[in-house]
């Protein structure tokens, strides 16, 4: 389905308004932070690599020891601690509150649930505030 440039205008400018909320712009500065630091992205793709192989051992119905997830928790553990990845998922935590607030006002500026209409997409019809399904 071909989208309307009228539409997709308004949602760039959309997109422009989030941008200017000092959350979301803490945000962006966070995650920029965090990637320009090489010995924090080393620890998330060692992390990230483990978590897969993990994963696909798990799956594969092999047996995974006791020495793996205890190294894998600590991986975890140090992931979670260092500063520039907190700083970054408290940043994270932030703009989706922010984002849930103003799906709450949009919501109550429209009428409809604005949330849920967003998450139906194009799959189902929406349902007016009110109305059930």
């Amino acid at each position: 389905m071909q989208i309307p440039t009228e539409i997709e205008t308004l949602c760039a400018s959309f997109g422009e308004l989030l941008s200017q909320y000092k959350a979301v712009q803490e945000y962006q500065n966070a995650q920029r932070r965090l990637q320009a630091d090489a010995e924090a992205q080393q620890l998330l793709n060692a992390f990230i690599q483990t978590h897969q192989l993990l994963t696909a051992k798990q799956r594969q119905g092999k047996h995974i020891s006791e020495e793996e997830v205890l190294d894998y928790n600590q991986m975890r553990f140090n992931v979670q601690t260092h500063a520039l990845v907190s700083e970054r998922d408290a940043a994270l935590a932030d703009v989706r509150s922010l984002f849930v607030n103003l799906g709450v006002e949009i919501s109550m500026l429209l009428g409809i649930d604005f949330p849920n209409l967003a998450a139906l997409g194009n799959t189902q019809q929406p349902v007016e505030k009110g109305e059930t399904k």
